[in-house]
């Protein structure tokens, strides 16, 4: 028998007589997922005594080398608040994690998210994935997701949304309409380009004019407290009256300013508590745990949390951090759908814990989203940082979760 860490990964029925040095092959099945370096220990069968040394297995190419790249295989993939998610299998090298992208119309390529490998009980292992879908994805034809493994073109698994109609006409629908969809963005991308063009020429024009207006004022003042007032004859009426519109024009942009500031001020925001125990946890959430009365949930390298109300737009998104794995501070990267956050991040000194506020960037116009994406740049496994049993790969720990609305 052949074990990689008490897994049975392969069996040998050796017949006849051999000698110690003799050379047998031993047929490798399929290989589960486990932390690397590891052994494959060879045993007999009755006694579990080992008849030779352990072979060691240190890399993924060594793992290929043995058993092959192994067939990955996708399962009940579907959609769910604008996410698919699907389940991967590889049952002969569950040591390789596949890279996949999935085309959206037969045209547009999107990243996929994936967990960590988990172990299956007949060997190999298992990935959850998830492919974040825009609005702009689904056209009056429908919507068409494609999966495939980086560097292969054979499609692993595929979702079609549309009306009844003959599949093939279907497909090259929903591709023109994507590629239309491609030349509509083009054109606001250029027309957005002439508009910000054109709002640098006023701004520049603006700003000369301001100069010649405090160039003018300065002269016309100067020239007035240069003289001593008794020497001087009565100010000429039309040069009164020009002073007189300037100080009114200065006077008003003031005014004007101020009024703008006061229009665009905070409005008012609603709060909605995400308990940690929801379902809106979604791809990259391990359980709850309980600490000392204090609740937390660990994330992995990357967690997808669904808008509770994705009708509304989000004006921020507070995050309790209690814990930190692997770093001092948390290193983050957020997004709203596929929108990049602007994220603050500030430690509380009497409670070592770290919180987050997430918000819009100034040059993205807020927009109702379905989810929320937390990236961490560090992260690690306790059973290889320390030595544990916990073959996790933790990065932080969320305490709270809070979304703020606008009214």
């Amino acid at each position: 028998m052949a074990y990689v860490q008490g897994i049975r990964a392969g069996e040998s029925r050796i017949n006849g007589n051999f000698r110690a040095g003799d050379v047998i092959e031993f047929p490798i099945r399929y290989l589960p997922w486990v932390e690397l370096p590891t052994e494959i220990r060879f045993a007999r069968r009755d006694n579990d005594a080992d008849i030779s040394a352990p072979f060691e297995l240190r890399t993924v190419d060594e793992a290929i080398m043995l058993v092959g790249m192994g067939q990955i295989v996708v399962d009940s993939m579907t959609i769910s608040q604008g996410i698919v998610r699907g389940v991967a299998f590889n049952r002969t090298n569950g040591l390789l994690k596949p890279q996949l992208f999935a085309r959206i119309n037969g045209l547009v390529p999107r990243s996929v998210d994936m967990e960590e490998p988990r172990l299956m009980d007949e060997g190999g292992a298992s990935f959850r994935f998830a492919v974040q879908l825009l609005p702009t994805d689904i056209s009056d034809s429908g919507l068409s997701i494609e999966l495939y493994v980086a560097g292969g073109r054979t499609v692993l698994a595929s979702l079609t949304l549309s009306r009844p109609a003959n599949d093939e006409l279907e497909r090259r629908l929903i591709a023109l309409d994507s590629r239309v969809q491609q030349i509509q963005d083009a054109s606001s991308f250029h027309i957005k380009s002439l508009r910000n063009e054109l709002k640098e020429q006023i701004t520049d024009v603006q700003r000369r004019v301001d100069t010649f207006i405090e160039y003018a004022s300065s002269f016309i003042f100067d020239r007035i407290a240069g003289e001593r007032r008794e020497e001087i004859a009565p100010i000429d009426p039309a040069l009164q009256a020009q002073m007189e519109n300037l100080r009114s024009f200065i006077n008003a942009v003031p005014a004007i300013s101020s009024g703008s500031k006061k229009s665009e001020g905070a409005a008012p925001t609603t709060a909605t508590y995400v308990d940690l125990n929801s379902d809106l946890f979604t791809l990259g959430w391990y359980a709850v745990e309980v600490v000392d009365g204090n609740s937390f949930r660990w994330m992995s390298r990357t967690g997808i949390i669904f808008n509770p109300d994705p009708g509304r737009i989000i004006n921020e998104v507070l995050i309790v951090i209690d814990k930190v794995y692997g770093a001092t501070s948390p290193l983050l990267n957020c997004y709203f759908d596929a929108l990049p956050a602007v994220l603050d991040i500030t430690e509380d000194p009497a409670t070592s814990r770290f919180m987050a506020r997430l918000q819009w960037s100034d040059d993205i116009p807020a927009i109702p989203v379905q989810t929320f994406r937390i990236e961490s740049q560090v992260s690690a496994s306790p059973a290889r940082a320390e030595g544990s049993n916990d073959e996790r790969i933790l990065s932080i720990a969320i305490r709270e979760v809070v979304f703020f609305y606008g009214t």
